[in-house]
């Protein structure tokens, strides 16, 4: 397409928008996992056995989460040079007892230091993670790579059948699959898989979480999930959900790592699985199941407040009263006798276990009986954002007390507060007002309407904010936003008017972007770069274009655009030429 002879072949124009994009995760390459990853409360599974690979069961070695956390590492534990915390397990581990496969694997402690101590399957436990397979063994080519385990003894020291919830890739099969036990007192499981296919691959990342939230099982891998609850009786093909009750004395905890599971025991330390994390999570805590619900009473009256939670027992309660603790108040309702005004205001507990804490919504206590009438307006109401609005009380009754809820997540207590809106959107604004005698709320549905400065511009010349062209003009109507111009004049668009040698230089003359103050907020500059791409003898060149170091910033435009010019010093010298391009920067 290009032409053979002349100095200049061709004259291109491209618009380039400059966009950032986030790190996927920020892991150092050069600190152990324990710096890079919390690991405060787990310790570490190894695949020998006094340092040794036996390849046979018995004990295996282990670290603690105190030595992990400063920074310990080996061959089959240590941070990859992506800085992965990377699980090495070859073939001819030592296997746990009870197991005939090694393992390189992080177990969760409650307690750090301490496997007695585990979670029953009330409140919210929840492990998320982040991972790539890179290597299988020839045999299985399968891995485990995420487990909720029984311990071996009950807390009553009875043993258990030490059940477990398994994340399993299976690279001969192309699967992702999950293997679930249903009953806690049985030692029986059945397989689902929520991934196939070509998407199974080696050094493919998997994001995965397995939760689990008052007896509700859930697992998800890549987005596709599968959920069991466990404490329903559910009958799937002859696996009961039972037997995880706390009479049941049946608990669980997280395992994270390589799994190897392969069936070979050979003398072979080069074959195994090899697993790299990126991101590795855990939380623990109560469930709120009924959360403290607003009071209104008179004076002289008594008010109650209840919470409903589940978690691992003894739950623990603290009620705050405007977040201050209260003494004493450590059941599960909190009475309140002979009200008076000064108990007025917001009621909340945090509901602790062995495993964590969850704090309640906040409960509202009204002390009756005068109650001002909320009411407000704003100005301006609509606009571009970041958009600036003047909120102002006009309540009756002499309120004393506000709360301004501006519909974005923004909040205030101000009588007459100032809130920035920086989000487009149609937001609703509640006012609640109190004083001594009690309070009300105003809502004001759809009541401030702010857009963006996309959408200010379409509505000032009348086009959509997409890629047609309106103006026919060779350039979207996005781009002519984002350079600057108006998408209503074809002769609006950037384009090289000519190229001309002076000398040994080259003078490129063109119309360039300018700005916009056309419109609110308008656009004040735009940076105009002249790149370019070296021309070979037959007349073509790549599209590898490269700064001649020329910029113009252009600015006070009315989107119109700007005959101006670039000088490419000593260009006309370069042989056999150069192909010339305008690259707008946007912000």
């Amino acid at each position: 397409m290009n032409t053979p002879n002349g100095a200049i072949r061709r004259l291109v124009l491209l618009i380039m928008l400059c966009l950032s994009s986030a790190t996927t995760w920020a892991l150092n390459p050069s600190y152990p996992p324990g710096q890079n990853f919390d690991l405060s409360h787990w310790y570490l599974q190894l695949p020998t056995s006094n340092g040794v690979l036996t390849g046979a069961g018995g004990t295996v070695d282990s670290t603690s989460a105190s030595q992990l956390a400063a920074g310990w590492t080996n061959t089959f534990f240590y941070t990859g040079v992506d800085g992965a915390m990377t699980f090495w397990v070859p073939d001819n581990g030592a296997r746990t007892s009870g197991s005939d496969h090694p393992r390189s694997e992080l177990r969760e402690q409650i307690i750090p230091g301490n496997n007695n101590t585990n979670w029953f399957v009330y409140g919210a436990h929840i492990m998320t993670a982040q991972c790539k397979v890179l290597q299988v063994p020839s045999d299985t080519q399968k891995v485990c790579i995420g487990q909720m385990h029984e311990p071996n003894n009950k807390p009553d020291g009875s043993a258990s059948v030490g059940n477990e919830q398994m994340i399993m890739f299976d690279f001969k099969n192309k699967k992702l699959y999950v293997n679930i036990n249903l009953d806690g007192d049985v030692d029986s499981s059945f397989s689902q898989t929520l991934i196939s296919g070509s998407g199974v691959a080696l050094s493919n990342t998997i994001n995965y979480t397995m939760s689990m939230v008052n007896g509700l099982l859930k697992i998800t891998v890549n987005g596709v999930s599968t959920s069991w609850d466990l404490l329903s009786g559910t009958n799937y093909q002859g696996h009961i959900g039972q037997n995880w009750d706390l009479a049941s004395g049946n608990t669980l905890y997280f395992k994270a790592g390589n799994y190897n599971q392969t069936s070979n025991q050979c003398n072979c330390s080069t074959d195994g699985a090899e697993v790299a994390f990126y991101a590795l999570t855990r939380f623990h805590a109560p469930s709120i199941t009924n959360q403290p619900a607003n009071q209104v009473v008179p004076v002289g009256s008594n008010a109650t407040f209840t919470v409903g939670a589940l978690g691992n027992p003894p739950l623990k309660y603290a009620w705050q009263f405007n977040s201050v603790p209260i003494n004493n108040a450590t059941n599960v309702t909190l009475t309140i006798p002979n009200v008076q005004l000064t108990n007025a205001g917001i009621y909340s507990v945090i509901v602790a276990d062995i495993t964590g804490s969850a704090t309640s919504s906040n409960a509202v206590l009204t002390v009756t009986p005068l109650a001002p009438t909320a009411g407000f307006n704003a100005s301006p109401t609509n606009g571009v954002a970041p958009l600036a609005v003047s909120f102002a009380d006009t309540s009756t009754d002499n309120p004393t007390n506000w709360a301004w809820d501006f519909g974005d997540a923004g909040i205030s207590t101000l009588e007459i507060p100032m809130h920035t809106y920086v989000t487009a959107g149609v937001y609703t604004v509640r006012l609640i007002v109190s004083n001594t005698g009690g309070s009300s709320t105003n809502t004001r549905s759809a009541y401030i309407d702010v857009i963006t400065p996309m959408q200010s511009w379409s509505n000032h010349y009348g086009v959509p904010a997409d890629s047609a062209d309106a103006d026919g003009d060779g350039t979207s109507n996005t781009n002519e936003f984002l350079a600057g111009l108006n998408p209503t004049n074809p002769a609006a668009s950037l384009r090289i008017l000519s190229i001309s040698n002076s000398g040994s230089d080259v003078n490129v003359t063109y119309v360039g972007a300018n700005g916009d103050s056309t419109w609110f907020p308008g656009v004040d500059s735009r940076t105009n770069v002249l790149e370019y791409s070296p021309g070979a003898v037959d007349g073509s060149y790549t599209n590898v274009f490269m700064s001649t170091g020329q910029t113009n910033i252009l600015g006070g435009g009315d989107g119109s655009g700007l005959i101006t010019n670039m000088i490419d010093p000593a260009g006309a010298t370069n042989i056999p030429t150069r192909y010339y391009r305008v690259r707008v920067l946007v912000p």
